[in-house]
Formats: C-alpha cells, structure tokens, sequence
C-alpha cells in the first residue's frame, strides 16, 4: 500500500472569505495545484493526508480551525510541529506503506522525513501537465 501526503498551500477558502470558520483539511486549501493533487491521490484510492504547516499531518476530514500563514521555514525550524509531526507520524503507521509519496513539492520533504521516520521510502511525485 502506498500513502500520499498532499501539502497544504497559501491560497486558502478564507482567503475568499473571512469569516469562514472550520474547514475540512481537504477543503481548506484552493491553489490549483492542490486541487489537482487532491484529485490525483483520491483517484489513486490510497490513504491520503495533508501536510499543514501549523498543524502537521491532517487526515483530509480534519478541521483546520480557521486562517493561518507558516511558511514551511518557519515550519522546518519550530520544534513544537517536529514533535508533533514525530507524534502523528506513530499514529499514522507509516511502516504499512510500501511507499510515500509527496505530491510535487521537496520543500516539505523535511518535515514528511520527520513525520515518516524512516519507517518506509519517501519519493515526491510530480504530476504531468498537459501544455497548451
């Protein structure tokens, strides 16, 4: 079984609208780029988590309470979220996967290495876009 981690993006539904309370993980974010992943990994039928920058792995039904902005920086060098990504990570189970994919981008590549602790191979995917 392969598990896929979908990082979170700075274009979010209260970006739109402030006043937007909680919002499932998998909704909260709507940069093109994470609808297209999200569309990838929920057609792929593997377990699929989003990787926030403020609150580490999500399962895509979690709330996110409301807006924030961390970079991934900020993200890499705050020892809070690395335990608690260490944390999700044991809950998560990772060594069940076969693989691990994280969608696109190697700048999170960090913090999925903490979460995942070695526990099983981590490889980014890179979706194919058609050119007009």
């Amino acid at each position: 079984m392969d598990i896929y981690i979908v990082p979170c993006t700075e274009e979010k539904v209260w970006s739109r609208d402030r006043s937007k309370g909680a919002t499932a993980a998998k909704d909260a974010y709507t940069d093109v780029r994470f609808l297209a992943w999200r569309r990838h990994v929920e057609g792929a039928g593997h377990p699929w988590y989003v990787l926030s920058t403020k609150y580490g792995l999500m399962a895509p039904d979690d709330p996110i309470p409301g807006p924030y902005n961390v970079t991934v920086s900020a993200a890499v060098s705050n020892p809070g979220l690395l335990d608690k990504l260490r944390e999700q990570g044991q809950r998560v189970d990772f060594s069940r996967a076969e693989r691990v994919y994280l969608m696109e981008w190697d700048r999170f590549l960090p913090l999925v290495n903490v979460a995942v602790g070695g526990a099983a191979p981590v490889k980014i995917m890179t979706l194919q876009r058609s050119r007009s």
